[in-house]
């Protein structure tokens, strides 16, 4: 915890706390971009720095974070190296995969989609014993009902 309470308060802390929030919710990505809460980093120079996506992702959270994820969930081919990378290092690691698999309640895509491609990343997911979630047949809810 002295780690993290050093950087309380400070612009950096918010900023790492931010893309840690930002990486850890690969679908939470689209909903901060489309209602813009937070223009400063829309705008700064921290976010034009950072590649989120393919082989720039890792780069990113350790320019940004300075340390080496423990646990790390993706949702396409462009989280792969991210995935990789977090379980390459020691100790207890966690790499999972959300498979978008539920056309009906939100999107479908896996090997053949032109967009959100996920066909390297569930080969390695296999090899390697990563956890896959389908969201079809694992998640009864996909989006609260509406009231």
């Amino acid at each position: 915890m002295k780690r993290l309470s050093k950087f309380a308060g400070s612009r950096r802390g918010v900023r790492a706390a931010l893309l840690a929030l930002l990486l850890w919710a690969p679908s939470g990505i689209a909903a901060f971009a489309q209602s813009d809460p937070f223009p400063s980093w829309n705008d700064g120079t921290a976010k034009k720095s950072f590649v989120d996506d393919g082989p720039g992702k890792p780069v990113g959270i350790n320019r940004f974070i300075g340390r080496r994820r423990i646990f790390a969930f993706g949702n396409s081919d462009g989280d792969l190296q991210m995935l990789q990378w977090t379980t390459a290092g020691g100790g207890a690691r966690f790499a999972g995969i959300v498979h978008h698999t539920d056309a009906e309640r939100e999107y479908a895509y896996d090997r053949e989609s032109k967009i959100g491609k996920l066909d390297k990343a569930l080969d390695q997911a296999t090899a390697r014993n990563w956890s896959v979630v389908d969201m079809k047949r694992d998640w009864k809810t996909v989006f609260p009902p509406e009231k």
